[in-house]
Protein backbone atom coordinates (compact mmCIF):
# COMPACT_ATOMS: atom_id res chain seq x y z
CA UNK A 1 0.00 0.00 0.00
CA UNK A 2 1.47 3.45 -1.18
CA UNK A 3 2.05 5.72 1.82
CA UNK A 4 -0.18 8.82 1.34
CA UNK A 5 2.16 11.78 0.38
CA UNK A 6 3.13 14.22 3.47
CA UNK A 7 1.61 17.73 2.86
CA UNK A 8 4.18 20.74 3.36
CA UNK A 9 4.18 24.80 2.57
CA UNK A 10 7.20 26.23 0.60
CA UNK A 11 8.53 29.53 2.34
CA UNK A 12 10.51 32.28 0.40
CA UNK A 13 12.05 34.97 1.99
CA UNK A 14 13.96 37.60 -0.09
CA UNK A 15 15.65 40.65 1.56
CA UNK A 16 16.45 43.54 -1.07
CA UNK A 17 19.00 45.57 1.05
CA UNK A 18 21.95 46.92 -0.90
CA UNK A 19 22.41 43.97 -3.91
CA UNK A 20 23.29 41.37 -1.32
CA UNK A 21 21.19 38.64 -2.54
CA UNK A 22 20.15 39.62 -6.25
CA UNK A 23 21.23 35.89 -7.36
CA UNK A 24 18.55 34.76 -5.30
CA UNK A 25 15.14 35.87 -6.80
CA UNK A 26 11.34 34.34 -5.54
CA UNK A 27 10.98 32.66 -8.98
CA UNK A 28 14.52 30.59 -8.59
CA UNK A 29 13.83 29.98 -4.48
CA UNK A 30 10.48 28.49 -5.63
CA UNK A 31 11.66 26.49 -8.45
CA UNK A 32 14.50 25.14 -6.37
CA UNK A 33 11.82 24.40 -3.53
CA UNK A 34 9.27 22.52 -5.28
CA UNK A 35 12.14 20.34 -6.97
CA UNK A 36 13.14 19.46 -3.69
CA UNK A 37 9.63 18.66 -2.80
CA UNK A 38 8.93 16.12 -5.83
CA UNK A 39 12.01 14.91 -5.29
CA UNK A 40 11.14 13.40 -1.79
CA UNK A 41 7.76 13.05 -2.08
CA UNK A 42 6.38 15.93 -0.56
CA UNK A 43 3.34 17.64 -1.49
CA UNK A 44 3.16 21.77 -1.84
CA UNK A 45 -0.01 23.41 -0.33
CA UNK A 46 0.66 26.84 -0.49
CA UNK A 47 3.51 29.30 -1.03
CA UNK A 48 4.46 32.10 1.80
CA UNK A 49 6.39 35.33 0.66
CA UNK A 50 8.21 37.49 3.21
CA UNK A 51 9.52 40.52 0.43
CA UNK A 52 12.40 42.33 1.64
CA UNK A 53 12.81 41.18 5.33
CA UNK A 54 15.70 40.87 7.20
CA UNK A 55 16.69 37.27 8.17
CA UNK A 56 17.80 38.64 11.41
CA UNK A 57 14.35 38.35 12.97
CA UNK A 58 11.78 35.70 13.52
CA UNK A 59 8.84 38.76 12.92
CA UNK A 60 7.79 37.98 9.58
CA UNK A 61 4.19 37.81 8.74
CA UNK A 62 4.41 34.75 6.08
CA UNK A 63 6.53 33.17 8.47
CA UNK A 64 4.21 33.40 11.30
CA UNK A 65 1.76 32.05 8.93
CA UNK A 66 3.57 28.80 8.20
CA UNK A 67 4.27 28.33 11.75
CA UNK A 68 0.53 28.69 12.82
CA UNK A 69 0.37 25.67 10.04
CA UNK A 70 2.70 23.49 11.31
CA UNK A 71 1.13 23.98 15.02
CA UNK A 72 -2.51 23.72 14.35
CA UNK A 73 -1.63 20.34 11.97
CA UNK A 74 -2.42 21.83 8.97
CA UNK A 75 0.74 21.06 7.17
CA UNK A 76 3.68 18.65 8.17
CA UNK A 77 6.32 20.88 7.78
CA UNK A 78 7.98 23.51 5.53
CA UNK A 79 10.59 23.54 2.20
CA UNK A 80 12.53 26.21 2.00
CA UNK A 81 15.15 26.51 -1.22
CA UNK A 82 18.12 27.38 1.29
CA UNK A 83 18.23 27.39 5.34
CA UNK A 84 19.20 30.31 5.26
CA UNK A 85 16.04 32.02 3.65
CA UNK A 86 14.63 30.05 7.43
CA UNK A 87 16.79 32.50 9.38
CA UNK A 88 20.40 34.09 9.46
CA UNK A 89 20.40 34.02 13.06
CA UNK A 90 21.96 30.98 14.82
CA UNK A 91 20.41 30.99 17.98
CA UNK A 92 16.73 31.82 16.73
CA UNK A 93 17.65 29.51 13.72
CA UNK A 94 17.95 26.52 16.19
CA UNK A 95 14.66 27.65 18.03
CA UNK A 96 13.02 27.89 15.30
CA UNK A 97 13.69 24.01 14.35
CA UNK A 98 12.99 23.34 17.91
CA UNK A 99 9.74 24.72 17.34
CA UNK A 100 8.81 22.80 14.51
CA UNK A 101 10.19 19.76 15.58
CA UNK A 102 7.81 19.86 18.73
CA UNK A 103 4.79 20.63 16.62
CA UNK A 104 5.56 17.07 14.94
CA UNK A 105 6.52 18.61 11.76
CA UNK A 106 9.93 19.41 9.83
CA UNK A 107 11.91 21.63 8.40
CA UNK A 108 13.08 20.97 4.94
CA UNK A 109 16.08 22.56 3.17
CA UNK A 110 18.76 20.91 0.62
CA UNK A 111 21.75 22.11 2.69
CA UNK A 112 19.83 21.08 5.82
CA UNK A 113 21.53 17.80 7.64
CA UNK A 114 19.64 16.14 9.86
CA UNK A 115 19.20 17.78 12.70
CA UNK A 116 17.06 15.43 14.86
CA UNK A 117 20.83 13.17 15.36
CA UNK A 118 23.76 14.82 17.56
CA UNK A 119 26.26 14.95 14.70
CA UNK A 120 23.05 16.36 12.25
CA UNK A 121 22.76 19.00 15.34
CA UNK A 122 26.56 19.90 15.27
CA UNK A 123 26.25 20.34 11.17
CA UNK A 124 23.81 22.30 11.84
CA UNK A 125 24.40 24.68 14.13
CA UNK A 126 27.60 25.37 12.06
CA UNK A 127 25.70 25.59 8.78
CA UNK A 128 23.55 28.67 10.76
CA UNK A 129 26.26 30.30 12.10
CA UNK A 130 27.98 30.46 8.58
CA UNK A 131 24.66 32.15 7.60
CA UNK A 132 24.77 34.41 10.48
CA UNK A 133 28.62 35.43 9.60
CA UNK A 134 27.80 35.89 6.27
CA UNK A 135 25.07 38.84 7.38
CA UNK A 136 27.14 39.97 9.57
CA UNK A 137 30.30 40.03 7.61
CA UNK A 138 27.26 41.59 4.11
CA UNK A 139 26.07 43.93 6.70
CA UNK A 140 29.17 45.85 7.50
CA UNK A 141 30.63 45.76 3.93
CA UNK A 142 26.95 47.54 3.27
CA UNK A 143 27.96 50.20 6.44
CA UNK A 144 31.08 50.91 4.54
CA UNK A 145 29.41 51.29 1.08
CA UNK A 146 26.69 53.60 3.10
CA UNK A 147 29.43 55.94 4.46
CA UNK A 148 31.50 56.79 1.22
CA UNK A 149 28.04 57.14 -0.99
CA UNK A 150 27.58 59.76 1.64
CA UNK A 151 30.72 61.34 1.31
CA UNK A 152 30.65 61.18 -1.97
CA UNK A 153 27.28 63.06 -2.11
CA UNK A 154 25.31 60.44 -3.21
CA UNK A 155 22.08 59.22 -1.84
CA UNK A 156 22.08 55.99 -0.56
CA UNK A 157 18.06 55.30 -0.72
CA UNK A 158 16.57 54.58 -3.95
CA UNK A 159 14.06 57.18 -3.88
CA UNK A 160 15.11 60.79 -4.95
CA UNK A 161 12.88 63.15 -2.17
CA UNK A 162 9.63 64.96 -4.36
CA UNK A 163 11.28 68.09 -5.81
CA UNK A 164 14.31 66.17 -7.05
CA UNK A 165 15.65 63.64 -9.54
CA UNK A 166 19.01 61.61 -9.53
CA UNK A 167 21.19 62.29 -12.32
CA UNK A 168 21.98 58.86 -14.27
CA UNK A 169 25.65 59.05 -14.59
CA UNK A 170 26.76 60.92 -11.42
CA UNK A 171 23.63 59.60 -8.98
CA UNK A 172 23.53 62.63 -7.59
CA UNK A 173 20.55 64.59 -6.69
CA UNK A 174 19.32 67.38 -9.10
CA UNK A 175 16.68 69.67 -8.82
CA UNK A 176 13.85 69.00 -10.53
CA UNK A 177 12.25 71.70 -12.31
CA UNK A 178 8.60 71.23 -11.97
CA UNK A 179 8.47 70.13 -8.53
CA UNK A 180 11.23 71.89 -6.96
CA UNK A 181 8.69 75.34 -6.85
CA UNK A 182 6.01 73.31 -5.50
CA UNK A 183 8.09 72.17 -2.32
CA UNK A 184 9.31 75.65 -1.96
CA UNK A 185 5.98 77.18 -1.95
CA UNK A 186 5.30 74.29 0.94
CA UNK A 187 7.89 75.66 2.43
CA UNK A 188 7.08 79.03 2.57
CA UNK A 189 3.05 78.60 3.72
CA UNK A 190 4.44 76.26 6.12
CA UNK A 191 6.32 79.12 7.76
CA UNK A 192 3.21 81.16 6.96
CA UNK A 193 1.06 78.68 9.91
CA UNK A 194 -0.52 76.60 6.95
CA UNK A 195 -1.70 73.24 8.60
CA UNK A 196 -0.58 69.78 7.12
CA UNK A 197 -4.08 69.33 5.27
CA UNK A 198 -4.33 72.73 3.36
CA UNK A 199 0.12 71.88 2.61
CA UNK A 200 -1.55 68.46 1.15
CA UNK A 201 -4.51 70.10 -0.87
CA UNK A 202 -1.41 72.17 -1.99
CA UNK A 203 0.70 69.72 -3.79
CA UNK A 204 -2.35 67.40 -4.98
CA UNK A 205 -3.24 70.16 -6.96
CA UNK A 206 -0.14 71.30 -8.43
CA UNK A 207 -0.02 67.27 -9.26
CA UNK A 208 2.83 66.47 -7.17
CA UNK A 209 3.58 62.83 -6.73
CA UNK A 210 5.50 61.38 -3.27
CA UNK A 211 9.19 60.17 -3.17
CA UNK A 212 6.78 56.57 -3.32
CA UNK A 213 4.52 57.82 -6.46
CA UNK A 214 1.77 58.21 -4.91
CA UNK A 215 -0.54 61.43 -5.54
CA UNK A 216 -2.20 60.65 -2.51
CA UNK A 217 -0.72 63.33 0.26
CA UNK A 218 -1.28 62.41 3.99
CA UNK A 219 -0.42 64.50 6.72
CA UNK A 220 2.40 61.96 7.87
CA UNK A 221 3.98 62.12 4.18
CA UNK A 222 3.52 66.18 4.83
CA UNK A 223 5.56 65.66 7.52
CA UNK A 224 8.41 64.06 6.90
CA UNK A 225 8.97 66.20 3.95
CA UNK A 226 8.79 69.47 5.73
CA UNK A 227 10.94 68.03 8.38
CA UNK A 228 13.84 66.70 5.77
CA UNK A 229 16.75 68.53 5.68
CA UNK A 230 17.90 67.24 1.88
CA UNK A 231 16.28 70.05 0.85
CA UNK A 232 18.86 72.46 2.21
CA UNK A 233 21.35 70.40 0.44
CA UNK A 234 22.74 68.06 3.35
CA UNK A 235 22.98 64.99 2.95
CA UNK A 236 22.39 62.03 6.13
CA UNK A 237 22.05 58.21 7.08
CA UNK A 238 21.39 56.53 9.87
CA UNK A 239 21.49 58.11 13.76
CA UNK A 240 24.14 57.57 16.03
CA UNK A 241 24.13 57.47 19.71
CA UNK A 242 23.61 60.95 20.27
CA UNK A 243 20.55 60.67 17.58
CA UNK A 244 22.40 62.44 16.02
CA UNK A 245 23.18 61.49 11.87
CA UNK A 246 25.47 58.57 11.48
CA UNK A 247 26.51 60.11 7.98
CA UNK A 248 26.71 63.75 6.89
CA UNK A 249 27.30 65.45 4.16
CA UNK A 250 26.60 69.84 3.79
CA UNK A 251 26.26 71.29 0.46
CA UNK A 252 25.96 67.94 -1.12
CA UNK A 253 23.79 69.21 -3.95
CA UNK A 254 21.96 72.19 -4.63
CA UNK A 255 19.92 73.44 -2.08
CA UNK A 256 15.84 74.37 -2.45
CA UNK A 257 15.20 76.15 0.53
CA UNK A 258 17.41 78.01 3.17
CA UNK A 259 18.71 76.93 6.05
CA UNK A 260 16.82 79.60 8.00
CA UNK A 261 13.56 78.91 5.28
CA UNK A 262 13.32 75.77 6.77
CA UNK A 263 13.74 75.94 10.41
CA UNK A 264 11.16 78.96 9.96
CA UNK A 265 8.89 75.90 8.71
CA UNK A 266 9.82 73.23 12.06
CA UNK A 267 8.28 76.51 14.17
CA UNK A 268 5.40 78.10 12.11
CA UNK A 269 3.55 81.03 12.62
CA UNK A 270 1.27 81.06 15.10
CA UNK A 271 0.96 77.14 15.67
CA UNK A 272 -1.83 75.46 16.86
CA UNK A 273 -1.39 73.90 20.48
CA UNK A 274 -1.26 70.17 20.67
CA UNK A 275 -4.29 69.15 23.11
CA UNK A 276 -3.03 67.19 25.92
CA UNK A 277 -4.69 64.19 26.02
CA UNK A 278 -3.69 60.65 27.07
CA UNK A 279 -4.72 59.64 23.56
CA UNK A 280 -3.46 55.93 23.66
CA UNK A 281 -4.69 55.41 27.56
CA UNK A 282 -8.19 56.01 26.91
CA UNK A 283 -8.92 53.44 24.27
CA UNK A 284 -9.56 49.68 24.83
CA UNK A 285 -9.78 49.21 21.12
CA UNK A 286 -6.96 50.84 19.75
CA UNK A 287 -4.95 48.61 16.82
CA UNK A 288 -8.25 46.02 16.87
CA UNK A 289 -10.15 48.24 14.72
CA UNK A 290 -9.89 48.09 11.06
CA UNK A 291 -11.81 50.21 8.14
CA UNK A 292 -13.02 47.37 5.92
CA UNK A 293 -13.13 49.52 3.11
CA UNK A 294 -9.42 50.49 2.89
CA UNK A 295 -8.03 47.63 5.25
CA UNK A 296 -6.25 50.52 7.27
CA UNK A 297 -6.82 50.12 11.11
CA UNK A 298 -8.66 52.91 12.64
CA UNK A 299 -7.45 55.78 14.41
CA UNK A 300 -7.94 56.64 18.43
CA UNK A 301 -8.23 60.38 18.90
CA UNK A 302 -10.86 62.70 20.20
CA UNK A 303 -13.32 65.67 18.25
CA UNK A 304 -12.30 69.51 18.87
CA UNK A 305 -14.90 69.30 21.91
CA UNK A 306 -13.06 66.04 23.66
CA UNK A 307 -15.61 63.39 22.62
CA UNK A 308 -13.81 60.29 22.08
CA UNK A 309 -14.07 58.70 19.09
CA UNK A 310 -12.07 56.00 16.12
CA UNK A 311 -11.83 57.24 12.85
CA UNK A 312 -10.85 56.45 9.50
CA UNK A 313 -9.64 59.82 7.41
CA UNK A 314 -9.82 58.01 4.33
CA UNK A 315 -6.06 59.39 2.85
CA UNK A 316 -3.73 57.01 2.67
CA UNK A 317 -0.59 56.19 0.36
CA UNK A 318 -2.92 53.70 -1.33
CA UNK A 319 -5.61 56.24 -1.94
CA UNK A 320 -9.00 57.85 -1.08
CA UNK A 321 -12.01 57.09 0.54
CA UNK A 322 -14.69 58.72 2.19
CA UNK A 323 -13.31 59.37 5.72
CA UNK A 324 -15.59 58.60 8.69
CA UNK A 325 -15.98 57.83 12.29
CA UNK A 326 -17.86 56.10 14.92
CA UNK A 327 -18.30 57.50 18.97
CA UNK A 328 -16.03 55.52 21.59
CA UNK A 329 -18.77 54.83 24.13
CA UNK A 330 -20.93 53.26 21.44
CA UNK A 331 -18.66 51.24 19.84
CA UNK A 332 -16.70 49.66 22.72
CA UNK A 333 -19.53 48.14 24.32
CA UNK A 334 -20.50 46.07 21.38
CA UNK A 335 -17.17 45.25 20.87
CA UNK A 336 -17.06 44.09 24.71
CA UNK A 337 -20.17 41.67 23.79
CA UNK A 338 -18.29 40.28 21.24
CA UNK A 339 -15.74 39.21 23.55
CA UNK A 340 -18.12 38.37 26.13
CA UNK A 341 -19.56 35.72 23.56
CA UNK A 342 -16.06 34.60 22.48
CA UNK A 343 -14.17 33.72 25.92
CA UNK A 344 -17.64 32.74 27.68
CA UNK A 345 -17.15 32.98 31.96
CA UNK A 346 -13.40 33.32 33.06
CA UNK A 347 -12.99 32.41 36.66
CA UNK A 348 -9.77 32.97 38.53
CA UNK A 349 -9.02 31.83 41.71
CA UNK A 350 -7.13 34.61 43.53
CA UNK A 351 -4.15 35.07 46.30
CA UNK A 352 -3.34 37.59 48.56
CA UNK A 353 -0.04 39.65 46.84
CA UNK A 354 2.46 41.67 48.46
CA UNK A 355 0.82 44.96 48.53
CA UNK A 356 3.18 47.48 46.73
CA UNK A 357 3.43 51.33 47.73
CA UNK A 358 2.49 53.77 45.22
CA UNK A 359 4.88 56.37 46.83
CA UNK A 360 7.29 56.30 43.85
CA UNK A 361 4.99 56.35 41.51
CA UNK A 362 3.62 59.78 42.65
CA UNK A 363 6.34 60.68 42.87
CA UNK A 364 7.37 60.21 39.36
CA UNK A 365 4.04 61.57 38.12
CA UNK A 366 4.88 64.87 40.60
CA UNK A 367 7.91 65.22 38.71
CA UNK A 368 6.88 64.81 35.70
CA UNK A 369 4.30 67.19 35.74
CA UNK A 370 6.89 69.36 37.21
CA UNK A 371 8.70 69.09 33.89
CA UNK A 372 6.15 70.03 31.72
CA UNK A 373 4.84 72.73 33.40
CA UNK A 374 8.22 74.19 33.03
CA UNK A 375 8.92 73.31 29.50
CA UNK A 376 5.62 75.59 28.61
CA UNK A 377 7.32 79.00 28.82
CA UNK A 378 8.33 81.22 26.84
CA UNK A 379 12.05 81.12 28.26
CA UNK A 380 11.84 77.24 27.51
CA UNK A 381 10.64 77.79 24.01
CA UNK A 382 13.57 80.48 23.04
CA UNK A 383 15.94 77.86 25.10
CA UNK A 384 15.21 75.12 23.02
CA UNK A 385 14.64 76.75 19.22
CA UNK A 386 13.78 74.42 16.46
CA UNK A 387 13.89 71.10 19.31
CA UNK A 388 10.89 73.17 21.25
CA UNK A 389 8.24 71.04 20.16
CA UNK A 390 9.90 67.69 20.11
CA UNK A 391 10.51 68.26 23.87
CA UNK A 392 6.98 69.29 24.74
CA UNK A 393 5.74 66.39 23.01
CA UNK A 394 8.43 63.80 24.98
CA UNK A 395 7.85 65.57 28.30
CA UNK A 396 3.63 65.17 27.85
CA UNK A 397 3.78 61.84 26.66
CA UNK A 398 6.44 60.82 30.12
CA UNK A 399 3.06 62.93 32.14
CA UNK A 400 0.94 60.15 30.09
CA UNK A 401 3.24 57.32 31.43
CA UNK A 402 3.58 58.08 34.61
CA UNK A 403 -0.25 58.63 34.93
CA UNK A 404 -1.10 55.17 33.11
CA UNK A 405 1.34 53.22 35.39
CA UNK A 406 -0.12 55.06 38.23
CA UNK A 407 -3.71 53.67 37.25
CA UNK A 408 -1.98 50.59 36.92
CA UNK A 409 -0.89 49.98 40.25
CA UNK A 410 -4.25 51.94 41.93
CA UNK A 411 -6.30 49.49 40.03
CA UNK A 412 -4.37 46.26 40.53
CA UNK A 413 -4.52 47.00 44.43
CA UNK A 414 -8.40 47.34 43.91
CA UNK A 415 -8.40 43.79 42.44
CA UNK A 416 -6.62 42.22 45.34
CA UNK A 417 -8.33 39.09 46.36
CA UNK A 418 -7.63 36.62 49.28
CA UNK A 419 -6.85 33.12 48.57
CA UNK A 420 -10.32 31.49 49.19
CA UNK A 421 -11.92 33.96 46.41
CA UNK A 422 -12.98 33.16 43.01
CA UNK A 423 -13.29 35.83 40.65
CA UNK A 424 -15.19 36.32 37.59
CA UNK A 425 -13.75 38.55 34.51
CA UNK A 426 -17.03 40.01 34.59
CA UNK A 427 -17.12 40.69 37.76
CA UNK A 428 -13.71 43.22 37.54
CA UNK A 429 -14.15 44.41 34.30
CA UNK A 430 -15.26 47.63 35.23
CA UNK A 431 -11.97 48.24 37.75
CA UNK A 432 -9.66 47.11 34.28
CA UNK A 433 -7.99 50.23 32.98
CA UNK A 434 -8.84 50.84 28.94
CA UNK A 435 -5.03 50.06 28.69
CA UNK A 436 -5.71 45.97 30.24
CA UNK A 437 -8.95 45.48 28.36
CA UNK A 438 -7.35 45.83 25.37
CA UNK A 439 -4.61 43.56 25.86
CA UNK A 440 -7.38 41.11 26.87
CA UNK A 441 -9.48 41.61 23.36
CA UNK A 442 -5.83 41.61 20.77
CA UNK A 443 -5.30 38.60 22.96
CA UNK A 444 -8.69 37.43 21.60
CA UNK A 445 -9.31 38.71 18.06
CA UNK A 446 -7.02 39.21 15.43
CA UNK A 447 -9.05 42.46 14.14
CA UNK A 448 -12.08 43.36 14.56
CA UNK A 449 -13.63 45.31 10.92
CA UNK A 450 -16.53 48.03 10.45
CA UNK A 451 -18.18 49.55 7.66
CA UNK A 452 -20.05 52.38 8.01
CA UNK A 453 -23.21 53.56 5.83
CA UNK A 454 -24.72 56.26 7.41
CA UNK A 455 -26.23 55.76 10.59
CA UNK A 456 -25.55 52.07 10.52
CA UNK A 457 -22.47 50.39 11.32
CA UNK A 458 -21.75 47.00 10.14
CA UNK A 459 -18.66 44.86 11.67
CA UNK A 460 -17.55 41.30 12.28
CA UNK A 461 -14.15 39.86 14.42
CA UNK A 462 -11.59 37.46 13.41
CA UNK A 463 -10.18 35.24 15.98
CA UNK A 464 -7.00 34.99 16.86
CA UNK A 465 -5.10 33.19 14.08
CA UNK A 466 -7.71 33.82 11.33
CA UNK A 467 -6.70 37.02 10.11
CA UNK A 468 -6.61 37.40 6.04
CA UNK A 469 -2.78 37.19 5.08
CA UNK A 470 -1.59 40.54 3.66
CA UNK A 471 -3.19 43.19 5.62
CA UNK A 472 -2.79 47.05 4.77
CA UNK A 473 -0.09 48.79 6.79
CA UNK A 474 1.41 52.24 6.87
CA UNK A 475 4.97 52.85 6.19
CA UNK A 476 7.29 52.09 2.79
CA UNK A 477 7.79 48.67 2.84
CA UNK A 478 3.96 47.70 1.49
CA UNK A 479 2.59 48.09 -1.91
CA UNK A 480 0.68 51.45 -2.07
CA UNK A 481 -3.04 49.74 -2.24
CA UNK A 482 -5.80 49.53 -0.43
CA UNK A 483 -6.44 45.68 0.63
CA UNK A 484 -10.58 45.75 1.74
CA UNK A 485 -12.12 43.21 4.05
CA UNK A 486 -15.19 41.49 3.25
CA UNK A 487 -17.60 41.29 6.24
CA UNK A 488 -19.38 37.89 6.37
CA UNK A 489 -22.86 37.69 5.50
CA UNK A 490 -23.88 37.21 9.47
CA UNK A 491 -21.91 40.67 10.35
CA UNK A 492 -22.92 42.82 13.24
CA UNK A 493 -25.24 46.25 12.71
CA UNK A 494 -24.94 49.01 15.50
CA UNK A 495 -27.53 52.01 14.58
CA UNK A 496 -26.39 55.46 15.70
CA UNK A 497 -28.19 58.05 16.93
CA UNK A 498 -28.09 61.14 14.50
CA UNK A 499 -25.79 63.69 15.62
CA UNK A 500 -27.73 66.23 14.21
CA UNK A 501 -30.76 64.65 16.21
CA UNK A 502 -31.52 66.19 19.62
CA UNK A 503 -32.70 63.83 22.55
CA UNK A 504 -35.59 63.77 24.06
CA UNK A 505 -33.81 64.42 27.61
CA UNK A 506 -31.88 67.31 26.12
CA UNK A 507 -35.68 68.52 24.59
CA UNK A 508 -36.97 68.29 27.70
CA UNK A 509 -34.47 70.42 29.79
CA UNK A 510 -34.36 73.10 27.20
CA UNK A 511 -38.49 73.12 27.46
CA UNK A 512 -37.83 73.32 31.44
CA UNK A 513 -35.54 75.98 31.12
CA UNK A 514 -37.79 77.89 29.13
CA UNK A 515 -40.47 77.54 31.55
CA UNK A 516 -38.32 78.66 34.41
CA UNK A 517 -37.09 81.50 32.64
CA UNK A 518 -39.73 83.08 30.32
CA UNK A 519 -38.90 85.39 27.75
CA UNK A 520 -39.98 89.27 28.03
CA UNK A 521 -42.67 90.53 25.82
CA UNK A 522 -41.62 93.34 23.80
CA UNK A 523 -43.58 95.85 25.60
CA UNK A 524 -41.89 94.53 28.89
CA UNK A 525 -38.24 94.94 26.84
CA UNK A 526 -39.05 98.69 25.74
CA UNK A 527 -40.42 99.81 29.12
CA UNK A 528 -38.43 98.08 31.19
CA UNK A 529 -39.32 96.24 34.50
Amino acid sequence: MARAPRVVDVYIRVSRIGSREHTITEEEQERDARRFADGHGLTVAEVFRDIDRSGGTLDRPGLQAVLERVEAGITSGVVVAYLSRLSRDTTQGLDLLNRVQAAGGTVFAPNLPDYTTADGKMLTTIQLAVDAGYRERKREELETAKAHAIEAGIPVSNRAPTGYRKDKKSRRLIIDPVSAPVVRQVFESRAAGAGPTELAKLLEAHGVATSQGSKTWTKQAVRALIQNRTYTGELSYGRNDEGGPRYVKTAAHPAIVSPDLWRRAQQPAAPRPAPARSIGGEFSLTGVLRCAVCGYSLAATTTSRGRRIYRCQGRHSGGTHDGWSVQAEVLEPAIEELFWEQVGTLTAVGREPEAPTDAPLHEALAHAQAQFEQVKTPEAQEAFGADYLTVVKERRLAVQAAEEELDRATAAGMRRMTSAQVVELRDVWDDLTPVERRELIAATFDLVALRRDGNEVRFAAWPIGTAPYGLSRRGFRTRAEFHPLDLPDDARLLTLQDPHERSSESIERGVRHRRSKPRPNSRQRRDGP
